[in-house]
């Protein structure tokens, strides 16, 4: 727990507590130790007297963090960053908007958008293609690779094959697993 000192943070702290009173919210409210009489007086307040109110060093305010939602908020966010640099990643190597969509249900538009932002623009048309012997590796290595996630295969292709566009593996890939 600690103090909050910054008037502006004060006077939205107390504004937040007098503002749309549910019952659940009331509840938890008179559990941190507000009365009801204290919130039905703030409520009362103008404008005007709750920033004086906030102002005022004798009014302790605190704050608790809940320290098990703090730490799964900072896993979530970690993977949500880890997530958006493997997206970015993808994007940056020429994967296709339909690979992007299927590895990470990024619709189309968001791709196109993605790209436009991190200069990474695709040509034109169809992907150029590695020659025979180069494919007949990449669908060596694609085998070698077994069945892991979608994902983690792409990826490990192409790092084994970095000269590659992500689009061109994925075309050689397609073209291993259609036949001929």
């Amino acid at each position: 727990m600690f103090a909050l000192q910054d008037p502006a943070l004060r006077l939205a702290l107390l504004g937040h507590v007098t503002s749309g009173m549910g019952a659940t919210r009331a509840q938890k409210i008179e559990e941190s130790g507000v009365l009801a009489a204290q919130r039905r007086a703030l409520r009362q307040l103008s404008a005007a007297e709750l920033c004086e109110l906030a102002a005022m060093r004798g009014v302790t305010i605190d704050v608790v963090l809940d320290s098990e939602s703090l730490t799964r908020g900072l896993r979530a966010l970690r993977a949500a960053q880890t997530q958006r640099a493997i997206e970015t990643y993808f994007i940056q190597h020429g994967a296709s908007t339909r690979l992007i969509r299927q590895l990470f249900k990024i619709r189309r538009s968001v791709t196109l958008a993605r790209r436009r932002e991190l200069a990474a623009a695709r040509p034109m048309g169809r992907v150029a293609l590695p020659n025979h012997a180069t494919r007949d590796k990449i669908h060596q290595v694609w085998h070698a690779l077994g069945a892991s996630a979608p994902l983690a295969r792409y990826y490990a292709l192409h790092q084994a094959f970095p000269h590659c566009a992500i689009a061109a593996l994925e075309t050689v890939i397609r073209e291993f697993e259609q036949g001929p």
